[in-house]
């Protein structure tokens, strides 16, 4: 069945003047039915991430992106997120067809070596004569202007009782000028809060949608941390679960799916990005990012009186994408629980947070602190929460 290639205009408004003068980033999704393949193609450099799961239709999509972007017969760069079947099963046939010059994964030292056709990558990995490199979080790669940062694993999975090679799926954050893609691998929940500690750039961001929108995967705390502008499926049904978590959230773009528009290629030169689908409608995003020079400004909502054992929440308005902080100082101390992460401010400048207050805070004033930051740009504001004694502290 022949595909019309139509274009999905993502209009991404910058955050900055910065312009990678004459580079262009290709980020091509391929259509691999149950498993990822993506290919990154920034002028002569191209990387493969994933080969998705070898059957002869998927290798079929990856051979037609390759033999269009890859004219050279070089792959500069393989990348194996983790080794399961449905990411290396189709990296045989790419070996045999072209030349690799490096290959990189997770530092999993129990990796699962059972997956159909992993003795057949493995063989094919070492008739490359490629020396893996195993990267592990905190890491950083360049190639020209191209920045890809190693945000995850955050705790390796090492053990038999714990052993979980989803959860030791390479995190990769690639950027090219003010345009970010998240590459998620399979990550599931707690590989995403292991994230958290992590702050993500200021600008446009494309998320590949961890597990191929698996239940298990990208949960609400987690879409509040990265706040993605469009996030990308790689999967082979039409309505994986990971869409009711994505509709829930303010997502200038609605997920894009590759069962559902085929081959996603999303293009950049580092300030506004371009979507070209196998199929699909035209659609336009405004993220509503302010001009350069706006001058910024924070105003945080009075906050709701709570009991203990109560849920508070917070609400603030800045400016779209800016980078926002807050601290509940009770009078044990400042708080560490959970809902009190960095986040960045919606496309319309909102943000938010929820937490319990403990069962033990001690009643009356507890002071909390918000501060928004954007483009050199710092304000701050104090607020106030009334603990109410519930009688019961627990």
């Amino acid at each position: 069945m022949s595909r019309i290639t139509l274009c999905l205009l993502l209009a991404f408004a910058c955050l900055a003047c910065l312009v990678c003068a004459g580079v262009t980033l290709d980020v091509h999704f391929i259509d691999v039915g149950a498993g990822d393949a993506i290919l990154i193609d920034c002028g002569d450099f191209e990387a493969l991430l994933d080969a998705g799961p070898g059957d002869a239709e998927a290798n079929a999509a990856v051979r037609a992106v390759l033999a269009e972007c890859v004219t050279d017969g070089v792959i500069e760069l393989a990348i194996l997120s983790h080794p399961h079947a449905d990411h290396y099963g189709g990296f045989s046939a790419v070996f045999a067809t072209y030349r690799v010059l490096e290959f990189w994964r997770s530092l999993d030292t129990t990796p699962d070596t059972n997956g159909t056709g992993y003795a057949s990558f493995s063989s094919a990995l070492a008739a490359e004569g490629l020396t893996t490199t195993f990267l592990t979080r905190g890491e950083r790669r360049t190639s020209g202007q191209l920045v890809g940062d190693v945000l995850g694993p955050g705790l390796l999975k090492t053990t038999p009782a714990s052993a979980n090679d989803n959860e030791n799926s390479l995190v990769l954050l690639l950027s090219l000028g003010n345009v970010h893609y998240l590459f998620m691998g399979d990550v599931e929940s707690g590989g995403e809060s292991a994230l958290f500690s992590s702050a993500l750039p200021i600008g446009p961001l494309v998320l590949k949608v961890a597990h191929h929108g698996s239940a298990t995967s990208t949960s609400s705390a987690f879409l509040d941390w990265a706040t993605p502008d469009v996030a990308i499926i790689s999967t082979g049904y039409e309505d994986p679960p990971a869409l009711q978590a994505l509709r829930g959230c303010r997502i200038p773009v609605p997920a894009l799916l590759t069962s559902t528009v085929g081959t996603i290629t999303i293009t950049t030169a580092g300030n506004s990005c371009t979507a070209a689908a196998s199929s699909g409608a035209l659609a336009v995003i405004d993220t509503h990012t302010p001009a350069p020079g706006a001058e910024l400004f924070l105003s945080v909502s009075p906050v709701a009186p709570t009991g203990q054992g109560g849920t508070a929440t917070a609400l603030a308005k800045t400016l779209p994408g800016a980078s926002c902080t807050i601290t509940v100082y009770y009078a044990s101390g400042p708080s560490a629980v959970a809902g009190l992460l960095a986040k960045t401010a919606d496309s319309g400048g909102s943000v938010s947070w929820s937490w319990k207050v403990g069962t033990r805070a001690t009643p009356g004033q507890a002071r909390i602190v918000v501060t928004s930051t954007l483009a050199g740009q710092s304000k701050a504001q104090t607020a106030y929460l009334q603990v109410l004694d519930t009688g019961a502290p627990g």
